[in-house]
C-alpha cells in the first residue's frame, strides 16, 4: 500500500490486519506526528516502514504518537515505535487509568461475567485474560489529555474531543485550522462501531456513544 495525501500535509497510511473482517487500520501522519499505531505484526511494521520511506521518513523521525483508544488494532506498534524513535505517547486520561490499573483484568472479568453468565464466561476467559494481560504492558501514556485540550503540532493544532462509547477512553481529534476530524473508530465508513460493555458501576456505553455522536 502507498500513503495517500487526503489533505495538504495529512497522509493516510493503511496498515494491514491479519484477523477479522477488516483488511487494514487507518493511521494518519501529520509532519512528525502519527495518529494510531495499527496492530502488532511483521506485516504492519514493514508496511509502516515502507510507507514512511516513500515520504522520505523513517520511524526514528516520529516525535509524537496519539492513540485514539486502546484496542489492539490501534496500539499494536506502540512499543516498536517508542523504542525506535522515543516518541511521546498521547492518550485520554481514561486510557492511562485502564492501562495502569492493577485490577484491570479482574474488572474486565467481572464485566464479562455480568453479560455472559459464569459458565459460558469461564469457558472463554482463558483466551481473553491472555489478551488483556498482554495489552497492559504495551501502553504507557506520557501525555494525558482531556476533552478540550489542544495539542500543538508543527504547522497545526489538534483539539481533543472525548467520545466514549466504542470504548471508555476513545477520543477524536479536530485539526482546528481546517476543521478536519480524525474519528478513530467512533465513525466508520461502511460498518457500525461496536459499543463497549456496560460496566458494573452503572455507566451506559450506548448512551455515551449516542451523546458523543451529537457533539
Amino acid at each position: 500500500m502507498e500513503p495517500v495525501e487526503v489533505e495538504r500535509g495529512i497522509w493516510q497510511l493503511k496498515l494491514p490486519l491479519r484477523r477479522g473482517g477488516l483488511r487494514f487500520t487507518n493511521t494518519y501522519l501529520l509532519s512528525e506526528t502519527l495518529v494510531d499505531a495499527g496492530e502488532d505484526s511483521r506485516e504492519a511494521r514493514s508496511s509502516l516502514e515502507r510507507q514512511l520511506a516513500s515520504l522520505g521518513l523513517e520511524v526514528s523521525d516520529l516525535k509524537h504518537l496519539i492513540i485514539t483508544h486502546l484496542h489492539r488494532d490501534h496500539i499494536g506498534l506502540v512499543n516498536f515505535i517508542r523504542s525506535t524513535s522515543g516518541v511521546k505517547i498521547y492518550g485520554h486520561e481514561e486510557a492511562s487509568k485502564i492501562s495502569s490499573a492493577p485490577d484491570g483484568v479482574e474488572e474486565a472479568r467481572d464485566q464479562a461475567l455480568d453479560h455472559l453468565g459464569g459458565g459460558l464466561f469461564f469457558g472463554i476467559f482463558g483466551v481473553l485474560e491472555g489478551g488483556l494481560r498482554g495489552l497492559r504492558p504495551i501502553i504507557r501514556i506520557d501525555r494525558k489529555v482531556r476533552d478540550g485540550d489542544l495539542i500543538p503540532l508543527e504547522g497545526s493544532t489538534l483539539e481533543v474531543f472525548w467520545t466514549p462509547g466504542h470504548s471508555r477512553e476513545h477520543i477524536c481529534l479536530l485539526e482546528t485550522e481546517r476543521g478536519i476530524l480524525f474519528t478513530g473508530d467512533h465513525i466508520l465508513p461502511s460498518i457500525t462501531p461496536h459499543i463497549g460493555l456496560r460496566k458494573l458501576d452503572g455507566s451506559d456505553p450506548l448512551r455515551d456513544y449516542l451523546g458523543s455522536l451529537k457533539r
